[in-house]
């Protein structure tokens, strides 16, 4: 090991929820409860454990909205990808996710977290 810092991310999967059922897609993020954060970092944490914490999410605070088929190219980039291109599945409160991250883009190293108003789901950024 050379000590040297890598950024680099990675996106679990697990079978699908609400959401992703209505959009025709097989599966959905992990996304972790807050309680859980700590213990997915612990290498000693045993298999059955972190097996348990890959379940589906409960989609309740959650919702999607259909954005550029763009988005499917690896050689795209920017927000703009994120701008909506049509009605979210689910009515819910105000939420777009373009529009708050419009303001950031300039920094690509900003990371800053929102917690949803309903349970303990979250997603970073």
């Amino acid at each position: 090991l050379t000590g040297e810092l890598h950024h680099t991310v990675a996106i679990l999967t697990s079978a699908a929820n609400r959401i992703t059922q209505r959009i025709e897609h097989h599966r959905a993020p992990v996304i972790l409860s807050r309680e859980d954060e700590e213990k997915w970092l612990n290498p000693d944490m045993p298999v059955a454990e972190l097996s348990r914490m890959m379940e589906p999410f409960d989609s309740k605070g959650f919702n999607a909205y259909p954005i550029s088929s763009k988005i499917k190219s690896p050689d795209a980039n920017g927000l703009e990808l994120l701008k909506p291109t049509g009605d979210k599945l689910f009515k819910d409160y105000d939420r777009c996710l373009y529009e708050r991250l419009k303001y950031a883009e300039e920094d690509d190293y900003v990371i800053r977290e929102e917690r949803l108003v309903e349970g303990d789901q979250f997603v970073l950024f």
